[in-house]
């Protein structure tokens, strides 16, 4: 691919106010890999690429296309009031709660 996925998957990752870790758990994958994608040491299968675009809520070519200003990125990652509720009572959620909310999405998507 190239730098501008490295950057690009980082910063829909910080937009999405995710950790290397949140990411990895999201998207089936390891921090490890994470962290390899980001520095530019590594690159992501197809597959892996199109479940980062849906955990970030991005297209695949956000992710891969260089952009112009961060704004442009900024406008491609915005959350309902709904979706920003939920992350935040999510945030304030004692790290079980948050286990048991992770396994019921993640169960979920993959029976869909």
């Amino acid at each position: 691919m190239s730098k501008a996925f490295a950057e690009n998957l980082r910063n829909y990752r910080l937009l999405n106010h995710m950790t290397q870790t949140d990411l990895a758990y999201a998207s089936e994958t390891t921090r490890s890999n994470i962290n390899n994608y980001e520095s530019g040491r590594s690159e992501p299968s197809f597959e892996l690429l199109c479940r980062f675009a849906d955990v970030l809520g991005v297209e695949i070519t956000d992710l891969v296309e260089e952009h112009k200003s961060y704004p442009d990125m900024v406008r491609r990652v915005s959350l309902t009031d709904e979706e920003a509720a939920v992350i935040q009572a999510y945030r304030a959620a004692d790290p079980i709660y948050q286990n048991v909310a992770m396994e019921i999405l993640y169960t979920h998507r993959r029976s869909r």
